[in-house]
């Protein structure tokens, strides 16, 4: 092998190094992590120029350059390091294990159930996680998803998504359904519920069959206090004056 100086871009210098020249911390070579056996020293690199390169043999047969960060990196994914099998395999199961349930969005679906409450960089998570909302342990785990499948059923239409009856409650069996856009903005903890002719249902709903404005009920029930009689009075009779 020649022993060479190369440029890739303008800051990046990838220098192949002599063997008597291979000084790392932590000599990789021989190791089996993961997947991967680390074979031989490639170069060194990376934008300052400090980061090994390793020549490694994946199970699947398939030969890759990985980063010693990459290969010292301790975190869940650890027994997993490939050339990048272990994930194609994980796409590849998602979207024929589960046939059809994968097309529809169920699975994703779970991922972002998960997602929203345990996972602290996500954007959802103050509203769930960080409200106490938690997955429950049979949706978790190894087999979670088959078991989310097996209790909720499949998706019964794009339209529809899993929304929990008591909005404080938690992710389970008992407080989840399948439910669309329209029927979970009737379950927002933000809703006015108002019993009028001795049904109560959500003020959306009411103006949905009542045909009123919704905003301007709105704003007359919640701001000025009038109920929800006066408001279907007083915009009927906008409507004959108008």
């Amino acid at each position: 092998m020649a022993y060479i100086d190369l440029i890739r871009g303008d800051s990046w210098a990838i220098r192949k190094l002599r063997p008597d020249e291979f000084i790392p911390r932590k000599d990789l070579r021989g190791l089996k992590i993961g997947r991967l056996t680390v074979l031989e020293f490639h170069h060194k690199g990376g934008p300052k120029g400090r980061t090994y390169y390793y020549t490694c043999k994946c199970d699947c047969g398939k030969t890759s350059i990985k980063s010693s960060s990459y290969l010292l990196r301790n975190d869940k994914y650890a027994p997993h390091k490939s050339c990048g099998c272990w994930h194609r395999e994980l796409k590849v199961a998602a979207s024929t294990t589960h046939g059809r349930t994968a097309q529809n969005g169920v699975y994703k679906i779970w991922m972002e159930i998960k997602t929203r409450c345990k996972n602290q960089r996500s954007k959802a998570y103050r509203y769930y996680g960080g409200r106490g909302i938690k997955v429950c342990d049979r949706w978790l785990g190894e087999h979670g998803f088959e078991n989310f499948l097996a209790d909720m059923g499949e998706r019964p239409g794009k339209e529809y998504s899993i929304d929990r009856i008591d909005v404080n409650g938690d992710y389970c069996p008992e407080n989840c359904r399948w439910a669309t856009r329209i029927e979970q903005c009737n379950n927002r903890r933000s809703n006015i519920l108002i019993t009028y002719k001795d049904r109560t249902q959500t003020l959306r709903q009411w103006c949905e069959e009542l045909r009123l404005n919704y905003s301007n009920a709105r704003n007359m029930i919640s701001v000025t206090g009038r109920s929800l009689e006066y408001v279907v009075n007083h915009q009927l009779k906008n409507k004959k004056n108008g």
